[in-house]
């Protein structure tokens, strides 16, 4: 991948794990797993097409339990979506491995440990998660979570953009299919699912980018483990990310 194609702001989240991969335009599933691998925490291996098995099929075997239970993203050869995802895996690993134990957990909770079928359709809970998932743009409050929630609220993305620029709000895409949407060039560009998050402790001025990230990761990470969050997926107002997030530096 070459980093002129990913100067839009919606990869500031992304930047330190772009920059393992140099001027190559897809690394294989192999050199991911390599240079994403100790940030994520996780491995990435090659999704192979099986054949199913006959009889129940194990959820371990499913892919939130092939990631919670054995440690493994399966990952598609030459797949712009998935190398987003490991991407946002490198970026939140906190934050990823509790959606998928909430993905997990959810499964497992209708199907047990195995099951002849598999449901037709998500719960409204796995609906929630997967939004955030795929859509998610969190807004991480330095200041004023409170208000920053009302203009999200009140759809008022002046006064969101006014607290992005005076230091406030610090927007971060945490959606796969975001990112992948803008990295090959469709437009408009999307509309998100939005939180807004406040870092566990008090902050006193601006904060690295760096540092964003990781407050980001730990805060919706608790969101994640938090009973009764994330139950139905319409709580999280859609935001033009164009309306927050400039196109390039």
């Amino acid at each position: 991948m070459r980093a002129e194609a990913f100067t839009h702001s919606a990869f500031d989240a992304l930047r330190g794990p772009l920059e393992r991969f140099g001027d190559v335009t897809m690394p294989d599933v192999a050199m991911i797993d390599e240079r994403l691998g100790p940030l994520a925490g996780v491995r990435f291996e090659v999704q192979r097409k099986v054949r199913r098995p006959r009889g129940p099929r194990r959820t371990d075997a499913l892919y939130d339990g092939r990631i919670v239970v054995h440690g493994c993203v399966p990952t598609r050869r030459g797949s712009l979506h998935d190398l987003m995802n490991a991407l946002a895996w490198a970026a939140f690993p906190r934050a990823k491995r509790a959606l998928h134990a909430r993905q997990y957990a959810a499964l497992r909770a209708r199907l047990g440990d195995a099951a002849a079928q598999l449901p037709a359709a998500r719960t409204r809970e796995q609906d929630a998660l997967s939004l955030l998932d795929e859509g998610g743009l969190l807004l991480l409050a330095l200041r004023d979570g409170d208000g920053a929630r009302r203009a999200l609220a009140e759809g008022d993305f002046g006064a969101l953009r006014a607290r992005v620029d005076a230091g406030a709000l610090v927007p971060l895409v945490f959606g796969h299919a975001i990112t992948e949407h803008i990295a090959l060039g469709r437009v408009p560009a999307p509309r998100a699912s939005t939180l807004v998050l406040e870092p566990a402790a008090t902050t006193t001025g601006a904060v690295s980018p760096r540092d964003a990230v990781s407050l980001a990761d730990a805060a919706l990470a608790v969101h994640f483990e938090t009973p009764g969050s994330c139950m139905q997926p319409s709580p999280w107002p859609a935001v033009p990310i164009d309306a927050l997030l400039p196109p390039g530096p």
